[in-house]
């Protein structure tokens, strides 16, 4: 399964529900039971682009892993199923402070591109 950027919303279709999206990933990969072999990435990428023209692109990404059913509904839609690495659990069945541990792509890249800013005195 390959999906990217923000058709990643819309991977089951255009008015999807969070089960139907859940469903057609791991329909997906239900031949899959080595969860080394079900390895998945939130990824964010930030891209600005300044008065002179110059691009500074951060990246930040969270890995993980799709495990094979989903039990707690809710929050990110793709959370009911992705581990992240390092815990045995997804994100949806997360302890609060964990969760905001584990699922960082985003402030990463936002960090990643706030420290370009400061080093560039902007």
């Amino acid at each position: 399964m390959e999906s990217h950027g923000v058709y990643t919303a819309r991977y089951a279709g255009e008015n999807a529900t969070q089960i139907q999206s859940l469903d057609k990933v791991l329909n997906k990969l239900k031949d899959i039971y080595k969860m080394s072999d079900r390895s998945a990435t939130f990824v964010c990428v930030l891209t600005a682009i300044l008065e002179d023209g110059e691009k500074i692109v951060a990246r930040g990404e969270c890995k993980g892993f799709i495990a094979k059913e989903y039990k707690v509904l809710g929050g990110l839609t793709y959370g009911p199923i992705f581990i992240p690495e390092g815990s045995d659990k997804p994100m949806s069945e997360m302890r609060e402070e964990d969760y905001e541990k584990s699922h960082n792509h985003r402030e990463k890249a936002t960090k990643i591109l706030l420290e370009e800013f400061r080093k560039r005195n902007l």
